[in-house]
């Protein structure tokens, strides 16, 4: 969205959008109603402007010496010319303790929506006021750095507010030190930091339902998915209504993207991905197997309501949500996930695209409809053959609050407390526990500024990182440990920094890599802080064919040991990540599957299968006892070879009853599924009846990722046990390569 200017200080609010305001010191006064005018000079307590333009000239405001909270500076944003509901408020201020100390400060921001045609009254010390509506109310956050340093704030929970036409957001930033001896500085403009308000803006309709932080699950940083991936997070969003009651959305549709164009065709060939779409049901924001699925599984090209193709479809899905969901005033996270077929074709790109409005249906109660849906694609990620290595970063950062439930090992940390600190701070009840996390930071943090062992003895456990995304989507064949970058600080005799590599199964089961690796900074006689990067050669979780080496649903973690005064720093300024690589399991079966369901027949002694040949049927019966299909996940160039298929039957499934067994491929195209005629081709016979099984050569019968249908057949024997019921399956496959 855009501002469209009215003379010079009316802006419109456009189409719906996230908007960043900056603060701004202004160089001409700006009237804003009752409140006054803004300063052109930065004074404490003190009203500037809030622009979407970056300011970029520093300016800074110095607390008076107080312990009591004080206002810093009330910020005014534009005028809204329409009414529009606000989400998802954040505010980020620059700081500093002028003095450098060791005290503690602490900050807070309110936002509210100001009328600037109503009287203030009495102006408190955090900016209430007649004229002033407080929207939200960040946390109390503590930061006392030496240097100009950013400082996000953190709202918990903030709900949905309306503000009306004319009305501003005020921000009013307030400042609280612990000792006098401290000097409590806000600063804003700075080409290096700038403070800022940041809110996602929609047009008030009534009765209506609002999609907000609609997005790229991995902010397009999702490269591969493996062949068997299942419940890979694409796309997100929030809902929300006005609507009385709340507000039903019963369903929408989905657009398929990428070089993969796959769709439903028949039972055999269902399209290489499908989706699902689930509910945040912990209201974490991050998606895991354990949240709510609300509707799916959904096929591409699929129309449930004849069970067979959708007529005109090109690539949008429509869908229908198996529960229903009613939207209220609190914001509800969705989450829309693909599954990756095993047999689904390699080096194909695959994503999800919701274009706009029409994409959510919801109840006839919605009438101010839908809101708010611009077009938003997730990744498009190849897709990968198992048994390909793929290198992945993951950051590495401090994190406090995100609650680990399902994610570390049982009986460890129930949540991560390593506050995204700005300067060093001495550690304590150990482990700290932070993220990792994919794709990006979510701590800032500042380089040089670490947490510290000061507890005089090592902490080999002074660092856990838990992944806190969702666990692996298809089982690992290897996970080998590549490198850990982070900051370290040694004191003057050196230390000894040790890293642990494990993972942490959905059950709750750590397992550690074989060995571990160490870093060590000799006795120089002076003290030591890098950024540094450790190998982690040699710390590999290999598996088999049988066994894998990380289960599906397993989570990657590190340990992380100091010696006595060591620091360390982790966050986005010092890049802090673990690398390793992953080798998803390769898919090496041919997978056998149940065919088209077959009739039961009454047959007599000497029956033999119809001949396709010359068309005649001894009794005009079908003598099918099974059918079953083949696929794998190798493309047809360079197939699975099968070179037999063994049937085994029920206990009179023998040669007095059966004098032959017969295989044929079963016709999509044309003919009768189900049953032989003259469509089919023989591709293997057997009169070897041995025990209760018949192993049926079949040449060398290719299996790939098209699925392809078989009848196995018998030949009831010339004296057979009478008022019997022959049953059979396959059993076992004899597979080349």
């Amino acid at each position: 969205a855009s501002f469209l200017y009215q003379g010079i200080l009316k802006p419109l609010i456009g189409d719906t959008a996230t908007n960043t305001y900056y603060f701004t010191t202004d160089n001409t006064s700006v009237n804003l109603g009752a409140d006054g005018s803004t300063s052109t000079s930065a004074t404490r307590g003190g009203k500037i402007s809030m622009k979407t333009g970056v300011y970029a000239t520093s300016r800074s405001v110095t607390a008076a010496t107080s312990t009591s909270e004080q206002r810093m500076i009330s910020a005014y944003s534009p005028v809204y010319a329409t009414k529009q509901t606000l989400t998802a408020p954040a505010v980020t201020i620059g700081v500093r303790d002028r003095y450098g100390t060791q005290n503690a400060i602490y900050w807070k921001a309110y936002v509210y929506k100001y009328n600037p045609a109503v009287a203030p009254g009495t102006l408190g010390v955090t900016g209430t006021a007649n004229n002033a509506t407080i929207l939200w109310t960040s946390n109390e956050m503590e930061a006392h750095p030496s240097v100009q340093t950013p400082l996000e704030m953190v709202f918990t929970n903030p709900q949905p507010k309306d503000i009306e036409a004319g009305y501003r957001v005020k921000v009013v930033i307030t400042a609280r030190m612990a000792s006098t001896s401290s000097s409590a500085r806000l600063y804003w403009g700075s080409s290096t930091n700038y403070s800022f308000f940041k809110v996602t803006e929609a047009v008030w309709v009534a009765n209506s339902l609002t999609v907000t932080n609609l997005s790229d699950y991995f902010g397009g940083a999702l490269a591969n998915v493996t062949q068997g991936d299942s419940n890979v997070p694409m796309l997100q969003f929030d809902l929300y209504s006005n609507v009385a009651g709340g507000a039903s959305w019963t369903g929408g549709k989905l657009d398929k993207i990428g070089t993969n164009t796959t769709k439903w065709l028949n039972i055999d060939e269902l399209g290489d991905v499908y989706f699902s779409i689930y509910k945040d049901s912990d209201g974490d924001g991050t998606f895991e197997a354990t949240d709510t699925k609300i509707g799916g599984p959904y096929d591409f090209g699929y129309d449930p309501a004849t069970s067979g193709a959708l007529a005109g479809y090109s690539g949008t899905q429509p869908y229908t949500l198996t529960t229903a969901q009613t939207i209220t005033a609190t914001p509800q996270r969705y989450f829309l996930t693909y599954s990756v077929r095993n047999n689904a074709i390699s080096n194909t790109t695959v994503g999800a695209r919701i274009v706009d409005n029409s994409y959510f249906t919801v109840g006839a109660e919605v009438t101010g409809g839908v809101r708010n849906v611009t077009s938003t694609s997730s990744s498009t990620p190849t897709i990968v053959f198992g048994g390909t290595p793929v290198i992945k970063n993951y950051p590495a950062d401090w994190d406090t609050g995100t609650s680990l439930a399902g994610i570390a090992e049982s009986s460890g940390p129930g949540s991560t407390d390593s506050t995204c600190i700005v300067r060093t701070t001495a550690g304590s009840g150990f482990p700290l526990v932070g993220l990792l996390n994919y794709p990006a930071h979510s701590c800032t943090s500042v380089a040089g500024q670490n947490y510290s062992n000061t507890s005089g003895t090592t902490q080999a456990d002074f660092i856990r990182l838990y992944f806190g995304g969702s666990g692996y989507h298809s089982n690992m064949l290897s996970v080998k440990g590549r490198s850990f970058t982070y900051r370290i600080y040694a004191p003057s005799n050196g230390g000894t920094v040790t890293l642990q590599l494990f993972y942490v199964t959905s059950g709750g089961v750590r397992v550690n890599a074989p060995i571990s690796s160490k870093y060590t900074i000799a006795n120089t006689g002076r003290s030591t802080s890098q950024t540094v990067t450790t190998s982690l050669a040699g710390q590999n979780f290999i598996g088999t064919a049988e066994v894998p080496g990380v289960p599906i649903g397993a989570r990657l973690g590190i340990q992380i040991g100091v010696t006595t005064g060591m620091q360390i720093g982790l966050g986005k300024a010092v890049n802090a990540q673990l690398q390793v690589e992953e080798t998803a399991a390769e898919n090496e079966n041919v997978d056998v599957g149940n065919g088209f369901p077959t009739a039961d027949a009454i047959v007599y002694a000497g029956d033999t299968v119809y001949n396709p040949i010359n068309g005649s049927s001894l009794n005009g019966k079908q003598i099918v006892i099974n059918s079953f299909t083949l696929t794998s996940s190798k493309p047809l160039a360079t197939p699975k070879i099968v070179n037999s298929i063994t049937i085994k039957g029920n206990a009179l499934f023998n040669s007095t009853n059966v004098k032959a067994v017969r295989i044929y491929s079963d016709s999509v195209s044309t003919g009768t599924l189900g049953m032989v005629d003259a469509s089919d081709t023989l591709i293997g016979s057997t009169t070897a009846i041995t025990g209760t099984s018949a192993t049926v050569p079949v040449g060398n019968l290719a299996a790939y990722t098209t699925v392809k249908r078989y009848l196995v057949v018998v030949d009831i024997g010339d004296a057979p046990n009478t008022n019997i019921i022959l049953t059979a399956l396959v059993d076992d496959l004899a597979v080349a390569t």
